[in-house]
């Protein structure tokens, strides 16, 4: 099947200029004639048709705003329950109207959605979970309305990013402090860019207070249940195990405590252990023990992101906007804050 993007490479141009031809947006975005020309010729030449469900896209409600949510369909894709969530809340308090449509996308494949460069498609949108080759793609194609991205950035379009660094800091210095020398880590296997940002921000505060992580006692694992509950068990067949356990994700942490507190190990008086909360902070409040979190709080982020691709789009502008909130330590059992103990 003859896509957009075929369109373009026949007419020597980008594929948001070919989706602004054929919206019938050139006079508008000054667009050459000569330019217009070689693509319909293109058209021609290819016998491509429109995406229908594109098309259908165009008989959204004109007096709502109809945003589009971009998130990869991989293990992130039960991220889905909290941001519908968060966009119910944000529906009952928000002055504007709008309404929401999910576009799952591969990671890696942003490039294959059309609708992310068609005026037919979308008021607005937001993109979460991309991959380094998604982030390139929109670096050289933007689309042709608002757009925010979640918890990553590029020079040009908004964002809404969490901020850790402060917490990540802190949690080294609180670990020093109460005289760990050595960690412990399990990440994910494979991680994402954010993910792998975090855990190596962290991983280098606890050197700058001389808490070290040998090979051996930094585990790679899956991100969920059952892959913290395998790490665990890997760790606990190392030799020497530190007394402070660092994990990637909530998931992971609640699978490696679950394996901890049937091995007997204490916590947190022989291990204590620290995460990043991605989900609901509820599931490491209600845990046992309670386990000490950074919580990124991605409802926040999708709540955030709304309102700025609703103040991009009802201020009619495509100007960029960087919005960065703090992620706070939520202290409990599992590493109590010093001045606790």
């Amino acid at each position: 099947m003859v896509t957009i993007k075929d369109v373009a490479a026949r007419a020597n141009v980008s594929v948001t200029t070919v989706s602004i031809v054929l919206n019938g947006k050139a006079a508008e975005r000054k667009i050459s004639d000569a330019t217009v020309t070689r693509i319909m010729n293109a058209v021609a030449q290819l016998n491509y048709q429109p995406n229908i469900a594109a098309r259908k896209l165009r008989a959204f409600d004109k007096n709502r705003a109809n945003i589009g949510i971009y998130l990869a369909y991989d293990h992130r894709s039960s991220m889905l329950s909290q941001f519908v969530e968060a966009i119910y809340k944000e529906q009952a308090n928000s002055i504007h109207d709008f309404y929401i449509t999910i576009c799952p996308f591969k990671s890696g494949a942003l490039s294959e959605e059309e609708t992310l460069l068609s005026t037919a498609s979308f008021n607005a949108a937001i993109i979460a979970t991309t991959a380094p080759s998604d982030m390139e793609y929109l670096r050289e194609n933007r689309p042709p309305f608002p757009v925010v991205l979640m918890n990553r950035s590029i020079e040009g379009l908004s964002s809404v990013c969490a901020d850790i660094n402060d917490s990540i800091e802190e949690l080294a210095e609180q670990a020093a402090h109460k005289g760990h020398q050595r960690i412990a880590a399990i990440l994910m296997k494979d991680a994402y860019m954010a993910n792998k940002f975090r855990s190596q921000n962290f991983l280098a505060a606890c050197r700058r207070h001389n808490i070290n992580c040998s090979d051996e006692h930094l585990i790679l694992t899956t991100d969920s249940l059952s892959g913290g509950a395998e790490a665990a068990r890997k760790l606990l067949d190392s030799p020497n195990m530190p007394g402070f356990l660092y994990c990637d994700t909530d998931s992971i942490a609640l699978g490696a405590v679950s394996v901890l507190n049937r091995k007997g190990i204490r916590i947190p008086e022989d291990l204590e252990v620290v995460c990043i909360c991605l989900s609901s902070p509820d599931y490491t409040a209600y845990s046992t023990p309670s386990i000490t979190t950074i919580d990124v709080s991605l409802e926040k982020n999708m709540v955030d992101c709304l309102k700025l691709a609703l103040d991009l789009l009802f201020n009619k502008t495509m100007e960029s906007i960087q919005k960065v909130y703090s992620a706070p330590i939520l202290y409990r059992e599992s590493f109590p804050r010093l001045e606790d103990v």
